[in-house]
């Protein structure tokens, strides 16, 4: 007899598990104040995923890449010393750069854009 596997554990829905994977995206940001991550679905269909850092060919933040971070200043403050991009701004960069259509697509994101 088979046992009903619902019992035992609960199947997200499609927004909880691609906020889940957006929480997990957001472990790989670099960027040493605020780690946010994203990933843009079409369709069920994960087709970007960005996280925030600085851009491509730099040195990440926890290596010096970018001076904000690197300093000691209080949140909300130096902020056109900061060459970090946003996860959105960044899964949106990396789709463009695949050749992804984003049109028509939802974008999740772990906190506000």
């Amino acid at each position: 007899m088979l046992r009903d596997v619902t019992e035992s554990r609960a199947r997200p829905d499609w927004d909880t598990y691609f906020m889940e994977i957006a929480h997990v995206v957001s472990r790989r940001g670099n960027c040493l104040r605020r780690q946010v991550g994203a990933v843009i679905v079409h369709g069920f269909r994960i087709i970007s995923t960005g996280y925030n850092g600085t851009p491509r060919g730099v040195r990440n933040c926890f290596e010096g890449g970018c001076a904000r971070c690197a300093a000691a200043v209080d949140s909300g403050e130096s902020l056109g010393e900061c060459i970090c991009a946003h996860a959105e701004e960044n899964a949106v960069v990396q789709a463009a750069f695949h050749g992804t259509a984003v049109h028509g697509a939802r974008l999740y994101c772990t906190t506000s854009p």
